[in-house]
């Protein structure tokens, strides 16, 4: 838990972190229930190093696409217009 804290800091994780911060302030001094929740769900995104899909969630695959085992047959598609 220590080394989830203190490591890997990037901008976005300050970011997250610091709107959380401002937006749970600006809760508390205007009394408002559903920006504390918000503010309180950036805070945890921000120190906990996760984001709306979970670390790395969106990210594209690094491993290149598998080969068709399909052989192409060289036929051609015919197109048809629509008017």
């Amino acid at each position: 838990m220590k080394a989830l804290l203190t490591t890997g800091w990037s901008f976005m994780r300050i970011l997250r972190t610091g709107m959380g911060i401002a937006a749970l302030i600006f809760a508390i001094k205007d009394h408002d229930v559903m920006l504390g929740m918000a503010g309180g769900l950036l805070l945890i995104m921000g120190v906990m190093n996760t984001g709306c899909c979970g670390v790395n969630g969106c990210s594209v695959n690094a491993r290149p696409a598998k080969k068709s085992t399909t052989k192409n047959t060289g036929e051609e598609i015919a197109f048809e217009e629509v008017v």
